[in-house]
């Protein structure tokens, strides 16, 4: 079973650069492929939530296209961890999940040429901070639906905002977002089927 307690900042990444980031420049060709193409960012940051994949993956493809260079996070959030703490629950299979499933997210991403980042901490304040150190002008994540994410999401966009950096989302784990389909009045739809029509 995995413990639910970690250290502060702690960082379970080692790669070549020993920061987790990667270059595109790790490509064939890279002035091929760079040639004619003009990035929006020196650097990004792609935060890892519950979108623990390459494969399909929303944010880290758009890091990827608009970023020089990029850094891959996870952060364990300690204030959910600490509620386990206090519930004297010092183990939990879900977190042995998350930490099998990050060890074959840094697999794949060494593969790459890059690494993974896991921190410890509280993620509105450990972002700015990752971030600050990386010299990373832009984070990106996917979409949260959840009122708790979309408060701390809002957080984390107006710390970085005041550092001159920027927040990026991206939609992922849904198909259409809310504001997408809608009636002819833009609103929407309370009937399934003329829903489903306007969908396909």
């Amino acid at each position: 079973m995995a413990d639910v307690k970690g250290k502060q900042g702690e960082t379970q990444a080692r790669t070549t650069d020993n920061t987790g980031g990667f270059r595109r420049a790790a490509r064939p060709s890279p002035s091929l492929y760079l040639k004619g193409m003009t990035l929006e960012f020196q650097a990004g940051l792609v935060l890892f939530r519950r979108d623990l994949r390459l494969s399909d993956q929303s944010a880290l493809h758009h890091a990827l296209s608009r970023c020089a260079k990029v850094w891959c996070v996870f952060v364990f959030d300690t204030d959910i961890l600490d509620l386990f703490l206090a519930a004297g629950q010092r183990e939990d299979r879900r977190v042995e999940f998350i930490h099998a499933a990050l060890a074959e997210l840094d697999a794949g991403l060494r593969s790459a040429g890059g690494g993974l980042l896991v921190r410890h901490g509280r993620p509105q304040a450990l972002i700015q901070t990752l971030a600050a150190e990386l010299g990373a002008d832009s984070v990106w994540a996917n979409h949260d639906y959840e009122p708790a994410a979309l408060a701390s999401d809002a957080a984390v966009a107006e710390r970085l905002q005041a550092d001159g950096r920027v927040l990026m989302t991206a939609k992922d784990q849904v198909v259409f977002e809310k504001s997408e389909i809608l009636t002819a009045q833009d609103k929407p739809f309370s009937v399934f089927t003329p829903y489903i029509d306007a969908a396909i």
